[in-house]
């Protein structure tokens, strides 16, 4: 069974890799990532996974 982080990391990709719609301008184009924050270690160490998952 995945992890907390592992779930979300996964759903972090799928919104990351869906395209922008054009009627949005560049200041609207922004991601939250909602979390517990009991968690904020565990994202902290795998930081790395979700800028890959960005870029």
């Amino acid at each position: 069974m995945a992890s907390k982080i592992d779930q979300l990391l996964s759903a972090f990709e799928l919104v990351v890799n869906e395209p922008w719609t054009t009627a949005l301008s560049g200041q609207e184009r922004i991601w939250f990532l909602v979390y517990d924050p009991s968690e904020q270690r565990k994202i902290d160490l795998r930081l790395g996974d979700f800028e890959t998952a960005t870029i």
